[in-house]
Protein backbone atom coordinates (compact mmCIF):
# COMPACT_ATOMS: atom_id res chain seq x y z
CA UNK A 1 0.00 0.00 0.00
CA UNK A 2 2.84 2.35 0.86
CA UNK A 3 4.56 1.61 -2.49
CA UNK A 4 1.32 2.37 -4.32
CA UNK A 5 1.03 5.73 -2.57
CA UNK A 6 4.63 6.54 -3.51
CA UNK A 7 4.02 5.44 -7.09
CA UNK A 8 0.86 7.55 -7.29
CA UNK A 9 2.73 10.53 -5.83
CA UNK A 10 5.59 10.07 -8.34
CA UNK A 11 3.15 9.75 -11.22
CA UNK A 12 1.38 12.91 -10.12
CA UNK A 13 4.71 14.75 -9.95
CA UNK A 14 5.69 13.43 -13.39
CA UNK A 15 2.35 14.56 -14.86
CA UNK A 16 2.83 18.02 -13.36
CA UNK A 17 6.36 18.24 -14.77
CA UNK A 18 5.10 17.02 -18.14
CA UNK A 19 2.41 19.71 -18.14
CA UNK A 20 5.00 22.35 -17.25
CA UNK A 21 7.25 21.18 -20.07
CA UNK A 22 4.34 21.24 -22.51
CA UNK A 23 3.54 24.83 -21.50
CA UNK A 24 7.19 25.84 -21.85
CA UNK A 25 7.33 24.16 -25.26
CA UNK A 26 4.28 26.13 -26.39
CA UNK A 27 5.79 29.36 -25.09
CA UNK A 28 9.02 28.63 -26.98
CA UNK A 29 7.07 27.92 -30.18
CA UNK A 30 5.21 31.22 -29.81
CA UNK A 31 8.44 33.11 -29.14
CA UNK A 32 10.09 31.44 -32.15
CA UNK A 33 7.19 32.39 -34.42
CA UNK A 34 7.37 35.98 -33.17
CA UNK A 35 11.12 36.11 -33.87
CA UNK A 36 10.60 34.71 -37.36
CA UNK A 37 7.96 37.38 -38.05
CA UNK A 38 10.23 40.17 -36.73
CA UNK A 39 13.09 38.87 -38.87
CA UNK A 40 10.81 38.95 -41.94
CA UNK A 41 9.75 42.52 -41.11
CA UNK A 42 13.41 43.52 -40.69
CA UNK A 43 14.24 42.08 -44.10
CA UNK A 44 11.34 43.96 -45.70
CA UNK A 45 12.43 47.19 -44.02
CA UNK A 46 16.03 46.80 -45.19
CA UNK A 47 14.87 46.04 -48.73
CA UNK A 48 12.75 49.20 -48.70
CA UNK A 49 15.59 51.34 -47.36
CA UNK A 50 18.01 49.94 -49.93
CA UNK A 51 15.56 50.67 -52.73
CA UNK A 52 14.92 54.20 -51.48
CA UNK A 53 18.66 54.90 -51.34
CA UNK A 54 19.34 53.49 -54.79
CA UNK A 55 16.85 55.81 -56.49
CA UNK A 56 18.64 59.14 -55.81
CA UNK A 57 22.08 57.54 -56.10
CA UNK A 58 21.22 56.32 -59.60
CA UNK A 59 20.30 59.88 -60.64
CA UNK A 60 23.47 61.29 -59.13
CA UNK A 61 25.56 58.67 -60.90
CA UNK A 62 23.93 59.41 -64.27
CA UNK A 63 24.44 63.17 -63.84
CA UNK A 64 28.06 62.62 -62.82
CA UNK A 65 28.71 60.49 -65.91
CA UNK A 66 27.23 63.22 -68.09
CA UNK A 67 29.39 65.85 -66.40
CA UNK A 68 32.54 63.76 -66.79
CA UNK A 69 31.89 63.04 -70.47
CA UNK A 70 34.58 64.95 -72.35
CA UNK A 71 32.92 64.55 -75.72
CA UNK A 72 29.69 66.37 -74.90
CA UNK A 73 28.60 69.80 -75.93
CA UNK A 74 26.59 70.48 -72.80
CA UNK A 75 26.35 74.18 -71.97
CA UNK A 76 28.03 75.32 -68.77
CA UNK A 77 24.71 76.55 -67.36
CA UNK A 78 23.25 73.05 -67.57
CA UNK A 79 26.39 71.54 -66.04
CA UNK A 80 26.15 74.05 -63.22
CA UNK A 81 22.49 73.14 -62.70
CA UNK A 82 23.38 69.40 -62.56
CA UNK A 83 26.01 70.13 -59.92
CA UNK A 84 23.56 72.27 -57.96
CA UNK A 85 20.94 69.50 -58.07
CA UNK A 86 23.45 66.90 -56.96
Amino acid sequence: LEESKETIARNKLLREKSNELTQLTNQLKDANEELIEKDRQKDEFLDTVAHELKTPITGIRAATELLLDDDDDMPQEIKAQFLKNM
